[in-house]
């Protein structure tokens, strides 16, 4: 039971961290659901908070950076070319994948919480089972399965697997899966008129080049273009609410290039 409570405390400090990520970062470029406008020129400073421009292209199409702990970001203007936007960053998930083991099977919101045990002498008796009830806070564990229900975050576990899901109004769709050594992060903030995507794995292992995280940043008109940040690090002890890939400053970057 400790590595299933070890494993919801965790879990519900990504999603606490995620969440005022990105809450915070969406109120700074929409404004009243207006269609969002690409930059003709992606904004690419010398610096935003701890990552470092390290190229630029000259049409002002792309540019890349480095973070504290070597990480790479390269942040795009991508056209859809006739594509749908969830298609374009579909193909752009299967390519990142690629670069980092593949994890096992992470936890679905499938997982399931028996309220009860069979003994082994047949009879039905409860074993390691709890349940809490309060006002806004519901607990219910048995054996290495528990189930977390809090306002706008509900989290299952299984052993080490856990699976967090937001309701944060704009965040909704938010979503974390960990298992033993990965851990998979998708935020889906798009609506009627524009996309906002996040979506990140990071794997204790590295891959064929070293890379043991990948994920982007998109944002932009559905219709396109889109500005998508992509990132890739080789760091150690990778979590997404950590100093080790700036996600607050991928995000902030990405919206400098759109009104």
């Amino acid at each position: 039971m400790s590595k299933v409570i070890l494993t919801l405390s965790l879990a519900a400090l990504t999603a606490v961290s995620l969440t005022a990520c990105h809450r915070h970062r969406r109120s700074e470029v929409v404004i009243g659901g207006h269609q969002l406008v690409v930059s003709a020129q992606l904004a690419c400073p010398d610096h935003q908070g701890r990552l470092n421009r390290v190229s630029q292209a000259a049409d002002g199409q792309s540019c890349t950076y480095t973070g504290s702990d070597g990480e790479e970001v390269t942040l795009t203007r991508t056209m859809t070319d006739g594509r749908s936007a969830q298609d374009l960053l579909q193909a752009r998930e299967h390519e990142l994948a690629a670069l980092v083991p593949t994890p096992p099977a992470l936890s679905q919101s499938g997982i399931s919480i028996a309220s009860n045990q069979t003994a082994a002498d047949g009879s039905d008796h409860e074993t390691d089972h709890t349940q809490i009830d309060l006002p806004g806070l519901h607990i219910l564990t048995d054996g290495d399965r528990a189930s977390v229900r809090l306002p706008g975050v509900n989290i299952n576990a299984a052993g080490n697997n856990a699976h967090i899901s937001t309701g944060f109004g704009e965040l909704k769709n938010a979503t974390i899966d960990a298992t033993d050594g990965a851990v998979r992060i998708t935020s889906n903030m798009t609506d009627a008129a524009n996309l906002d995507q996040t979506w990140m794995v990071a794997t204790d292992a590295p891959g064929p080049a070293g890379w043991r995280s990948v994920g982007y940043v998109a944002r932009g008109p559905l219709s396109g273009p889109l500005v998508v940040a992509t990132v890739r690090s080789r760091a150690e002890h990778h979590h997404a609410h950590g100093n080790d890939v700036e996600f607050d400053d991928v995000r902030h970057l990405v919206g400098l290039s759109l009104r």
